[in-house]
């Protein structure tokens, strides 16, 4: 688990700007899609973290809270793509990173249904950033993409704390925790 906390510090460190998209192809597609949610570490951190917290929760919740983020994600998508202003959307981003990484700090147990309700709710305003940041271009595609590439995310953090059910490992998960909240601070400090 100690490459968990390496990752972790690692994508911390490189938290210089909860806006840092600068990956994307300006043509949208699939590529632009897959890219956007890998180019900020605001993304990467909140998606990670919703995983191993989702894993935290229980078998159930390890299906459940990964559907319900890319669900409320693509509604998210849908309502800023439709013109709706979604308000504080980066404000929602680093809380995102910060109440996940808190969670996870805590091992926080929370009932299926409040769990769900917490995702899905911050799980909206990265679904916002993706429509408001989207290029031009294939919106369907970009649609696929930022969608496979953000259930990537979520399940490889299901996966890590599914790996981290040792004492050791759910230590060294809480401290991956811990530091991916403190990342959030430095992002909401930065932005």
């Amino acid at each position: 688990m100690l490459k968990t906390i390496g990752l972790t510090a690692f994508l911390t460190v490189l938290a210089s700007s909860a806006n840092a998209h600068s990956l994307m192809s300006a043509n949208g597609g699939v590529i632009s899609g897959l890219l956007h949610p890998l180019s900020g570490v605001d993304h990467i951190l909140a998606m990670v973290c919703a995983g191993v917290w989702a894993s935290f929760l229980g078998r159930k919740s390890s299906f459940v809270l990964p559907v319900a983020f890319i669900t409320a994600m693509t509604v998210g998508y849908a309502l800023t793509f439709a013109g709706v202003t979604v308000p504080l959307i980066e404000t929602g981003i680093v809380a995102s990173v910060i109440a996940f990484g808190i969670a996870i700090a805590m091992s926080l147990k929370v009932s299926l249904v409040a769990g769900t309700a917490i995702i899905a709710f911050l799980a909206l305003f990265h679904g916002a950033a993706h429509g408001v940041e989207a290029p031009v271009g294939s919106a369907a595609g970009y649609v696929i993409g930022f969608v496979a590439a953000s259930f990537a995310l979520v399940c490889s953090g299901v996966v890590m704390g599914k790996l981290g059910q040792s004492n050791a490992g759910k230590l060294s998960l809480r401290v991956a925790g811990a530091l991916a909240a403190l990342g959030g601070f430095m992002l909401a400090a930065t932005a």
